[in-house]
């Protein structure tokens, strides 16, 4: 490999290449180097210099930004050592490869990593409240500890991080791709979670409350001591999921998929569910059918096109014992629905003794 000048950075991440010759999956730093170190300010480590500051980051991006060429991206600063830096509110990312760099601990408050590329990246207890990950790339980035209030990560690709006690309150996780990630302990509460993967990760101890879970696949998920308070379950696919231990209070589930899930008293769960998706179609046809029952009789007898034997208030007897048998049915499929629905509940609600 060919050496850079004395007075450039030089640092070669994913090396084998010549410091000059554009890769895709290989860059090399060719910033000039700090004064009291061989590395540039993005890449000198912070114990090693004095110069590392806000200031200097930003004069040298602006000077870089837009120099990259043939890539996909405006900067490439891979392998960057930026921990317990304090960014400026908003300080800008996007489009960048910044390829395990290292932002442990760092200030990002409002951040712009839209399109960015940060696979591999350190982000444990970094503050990134409000931070922009769209269509980010952060597969196997470490997030652990972070705090993502209110974080835009719609449409990012997570496969793999590590969100591991990671507080998401708040947060836009729409389409997101969450396969194989570390989530245990994570704060997920008021989170919008339409139309997101997470098959295949551990949830153990998640906390969804009052979050929207939409058109969501939780499949093969670890569930165990999870809490969905107030949660919104819409179209929520659960199949095989585990989860013992589970807290589900108050939710709201609409058509979502708990086919072979793991809890304790599994197979009656699953009894319970079939029997209560059963009686909710019996109880909306009864109820159709009998509308549509009351007001043909109705109108028959208000039109006189009824001719019997039976005065008026024999009909009248006749109709209303039709009624009292129907809606007793009713009331009885209505019963049977709610106890279906307790005995769900208590299932989950003794998920915990296994």
């Amino acid at each position: 490999m060919e050496s850079p000048p004395p007075d450039r950075c030089g640092y070669t991440w994913n090396g084998g290449h010549i410091y000059y010759t554009p890769q895709t999956y290989q860059s090399c730093c060719y910033r000039e180097t700090l004064p009291d170190t061989d590395r540039c300010v993005w890449h000198a480590d912070p114990d090693d210099t004095e110069k590392k500051t806000i200031e200097m980051l930003r004069e040298t991006r602006e000077s870089w930004i837009g120099s990259v060429s043939q890539s996909n991206f405006r900067e490439i600063l891979d392998g960057a050592n930026v921990s317990d830096i304090n960014f400026e509110e908003g300080f800008p990312f996007n489009r960048t490869a910044l390829r395990q760099t290292d932002f442990q601990n760092a200030n990002l408050t409002g951040a712009n990593f839209r399109e960015a590329d940060l696979s591999g990246a350190n982000l444990q207890g970094a503050d990134l409240t409000g931070a922009n990950f769209y269509r980010a790339n952060l597969t196997g980035a470490n997030l652990q500890g972070a705090d993502l209030t209110k974080a835009n990560i719609q449409d990012a690709n997570l496969t793999g991080a590590n969100l591991g006690q990671a507080d998401l309150t708040s947060s836009n996780l729409i389409t997101s791709e969450l396969t194989s990630v570390h989530l245990q302990e994570a704060n997920l509460t008021n989170a919008n979670v339409q139309e997101s993967d997470f098959s295949g990760s551990d949830l153990r101890d998640v906390n969804l409350s009052r979050s929207e879970v939409i058109r969501s696949k939780l499949q093969h998920t670890d569930l165990r001591g999870s809490v969905f308070q107030g949660t919104l379950l819409d179209h929520t696919d659960f199949s095989n999921a585990d989860l013992r231990g589970a807290e589900f209070t108050d939710v709201k589930s609409v058509n979502s998929d708990f086919e072979g899930v793991i809890i304790n008293g599994a197979e009656q769960f699953r009894e319970a569910v079939n029997r209560t998706n059963e009686l909710k179609k019996r109880v909306i046809i009864g109820g159709i059918l009998g509308l549509i029952t009351s007001v043909s009789i109705a109108a028959l007898v208000a039109s006189n096109a009824v001719s019997s034997p039976l005065t008026e208030e024999q009909i009248a007897i006749v109709i209303s014992f039709i009624f009292l048998v129907f809606y007793g049915w009713l009331g009885g499929k209505i019963a049977e629905l709610s106890t279906a629905i307790e005995s769900i509940k208590e299932v989950i609600g003794n998920g915990s003794e296994g």
